[in-house]
């Protein structure tokens, strides 16, 4: 069978220590649950962190990053499966985030 790819949802518009904990809890579920059979020869299903409501959000981006990052070290093999958003400047220099943030926009 084919493999899968989870999307974390969280709202930026809330508390950070809200949605952390929503967030943590689902990053632990996937990291524990959501393994291929065979995980020695075919790769773990990715992990994607999008965060909506962006525009509006309560904390600096960083500050999610700081947290995301530090619980790499109690979920061993969670870091290998976060999909990066990597974006580059005119300049050709690097960021690089484990967030995706998006903007809703009202409809016309």
């Amino acid at each position: 069978h084919g493999q899968g790819i989870y999307i974390l949802f969280f709202d930026a518009s809330c508390e950070l220590e809200q949605e952390w904990k929503e967030l943590k809890f689902w990053l632990w579920a996937v990291a524990q649950y959501a393994k291929n059979a065979s995980a020695e020869t075919v790769p773990q299903p990715p992990v994607l962190i999008v965060g909506t409501k962006w525009a509006t959000r309560n904390f600096e981006a960083k500050e999610l990053e700081v947290r995301v990052t530090n619980f790499f070290r109690q979920v061993p093999g969670l870091e290998t499966r976060l999909v990066w958003n990597i974006q580059y400047d005119r300049w050709g220099d690097e960021t690089k985030s484990v967030l995706f943030p998006v903007e809703n926009k009202d409809p016309e």
